[in-house]
């Protein structure tokens, strides 16, 4: 799947990006080499090198950018992690704080950026906010207390098709409210990531427990723009 981002995410974050001068720089390529760091004098030795890295720009969540412009994943191009009977949607802002009729589908730009978020982590952006649509990367990991509500797949389909708010999901009569104590992402942008356009990636790990205490595990892999894996598992 192609998830686009718009360009108001670039945007958005650039004001936060800004107010921090001396930016941190990233990976020329995070995905391929993780522990490689952009040096100057390395390319003073290696002009031709540096050339082709190109400059790349990493941003601290929450201390230099103010995170994802949504509140939970479907708004990140309608990305629905399913395994064609349970769907998933994480929320990497408190759940509390959403208005009930913001549709899910959406960037939500500024509001999403007066809850607080339920994750930490970097964007890897290959010029800086502003001069890219959308980071190259972004990797998270969840502060200890994640929602992720699930549903029937089949219900979710039924009333995705003018958007889905918060209320309407809430409201399916399979929702199964969960937390998560321990998530982490990866996304690679197939807008501005390193595979081209079309050609993202997704990886969520997730595990917790319902609000029954069932304990619940999320397993999503989507690569190149293709579901693989989605393993939602309820129970020990």
């Amino acid at each position: 799947m192609d998830r686009i981002l718009a360009l108001a995410f670039a945007l958005a974050i650039s004001t936060a990006a800004a107010a921090c001068s001396d930016s941190p720089l990233a990976p020329s390529d995070p995905i391929s080499a993780p522990a490689a760091v952009h040096s100057p004098a390395a390319d003073a030795q290696s002009p031709q090198a540096a050339s082709q890295a190109g400059p790349s720009v990493l941003l601290k969540v929450p201390e230099d950018s103010p995170g994802p412009p949504f509140y939970t994943i479907s708004a990140n191009g309608g990305f629905i992690p399913h395994d064609g009977e349970w769907a998933a949607f994480p929320f990497l802002r408190e759940l509390a704080c959403m208005p009930p009729g913001q549709d899910l589908m959406v960037l939500a730009v500024p509001a999403a950026f007066g809850c607080a978020l339920t994750i930490e982590g970097h964007e890897h952006w290959q010029n800086g906010p502003g001069l890219d649509p959308a980071p190259r990367q972004t990797q998270y990991r969840g502060l200890g207390s994640v929602p992720i509500v699930f549903a029937r797949w089949s219900e979710v389909q039924g009333v995705t098709a003018g958007g889905l708010s918060l209320a309407e999901l809430l409201a399916l009569p399979s929702v199964r409210m969960g937390t998560a104590s321990f998530y982490k992402e990866t996304d690679v942008l197939g807008v501005s990531g390193p595979h081209g356009a079309g050609k993202g990636s997704y990886k969520i790990t997730a595990r917790g427990t319902l609000a029954d205490q069932t304990p619940f595990s999320l397993l999503v892999n989507e690569v190149l723009g293709e579901l693989r894996v989605v393993d939602i598992r309820f129970g020990g």
